[in-house]
């Protein structure tokens, strides 16, 4: 199938354009038929082979978006319907998590604080107590659902040793 599409050739921030004749699988900058025009965007400059636009849109091309547009300038085609599209809005019933009964709202299982410390002694206190929290296990179900498990259910498997310690290989004896 071909197309009728740019190929940049301008420099570094100075695009410019060729208008080419090309197979639609190519890459733009690859093997093409014909070159049927030129566009500067900088200065809005257009020039174009209309008889062989022509011939080429006759013979079946389908030109990009944008070529089309500038076809259409040209009055070499007809220019496209608008397209329309639609906005969806959000429904106002929107589905809130639920939180469990038995839980404290301040976070008290988890063993913070209830009031964060403020001040140049808050950094020290907090990593004090993220020392002090550190190597024990999450108590409420909202932190261990952000560990990746689900609220109310209990997973059954083992903890994996860490790689430290790993059980070393058994020699066979023979």
């Amino acid at each position: 199938m071909l197309s009728i599409r740019f190929s940049r050739t301008g420099k570094k921030h100075q695009p410019y354009f060729r208008i080419l004749v090309q197979e639609k699988l190519r890459a733009p900058q690859g093997k093409f038929i014909e070159i049927i025009g030129n566009y500067n965007p900088r200065t809005k400059e257009l020039s174009i082979k209309e008889d062989r636009a022509k011939y080429w849109l006759g013979v079946g091309a389908k030109p990009s978006d944008t070529v089309h547009r500038l076809l259409t300038k040209k009055n070499l085609v007809k220019p496209l319907a608008p397209k329309k599209f639609s906005i969806k809005k959000k429904g106002k019933e929107e589905k809130k998590p639920t939180s469990l009964p038995d839980e404290a709202p301040s976070g008290a299982k988890a063993g913070l604080p209830d009031e964060a410390p403020s001040g140049a002694k808050a950094g020290a206190k907090a990593s004090v107590s993220a020392k002090a929290t550190a190597g024990k296990e999450p108590t409420s179900a909202k932190a261990m659902a952000g560990k990746g498990e689900k609220l109310g259910a209990k997973t059954a498997e083992p903890k994996k040793p860490p790689k430290s310690e790993k059980p070393k290989k058994e020699e066979k004896k023979e």
